[in-house]
């Protein structure tokens, strides 16, 4: 709990490694990453991916990213007019689907009330 409470603060941090400082962090978020792997008692996460096993996926629901070192999506960082809100990714075996919300840069200045948000879904067949 304590490894995941760190990585979950670096992400908040460094706005999950899109923060200007995020590069610098990433050797730590990436530390952090490989002890939760060796404590993790899952042998074949990718089982039932594919969604022709008859037990559930361990990958199976919706999953929020924390921290990346993605350069396609550490490029949404850039974009002058979006900002990127929240990514997950919706694993229903066996379809795999990534959201991405964005909004733009100047809803500070834009009514509270107007929703402004913007929703891309990205979705693929998995594979084993």
């Amino acid at each position: 709990a304590k490894l995941q409470q760190e990585l979950l603060e670096l992400g908040v941090s460094y706005n999950r490694g899109f923060g200007v400082d995020g590069w610098r962090n990433r050797e730590r978020a990436i530390s952090l990453v490989k002890q939760m792997e060796v404590m993790n008692q899952e042998t074949h996460a990718t089982r039932g991916i594919d969604g022709t096993d008859e037990e559930s996926s361990p990958l199976e629901g919706t999953w929020r990213l924390v921290w990346t070192t993605a350069p396609n999506l550490l490029f949404w960082n850039t974009d002058p007019l979006l900002s990127v809100d929240q990514i997950h990714q919706v694993i229903q075996p066996p379809f795999v689907t990534n959201v991405i919300d964005l909004h733009p840069r100047a809803q500070k200045m834009l009514p509270s009330d107007l929703n402004t948000q913007f929703r891309i879904r990205v979705g693929k067949k998995a594979t084993s």
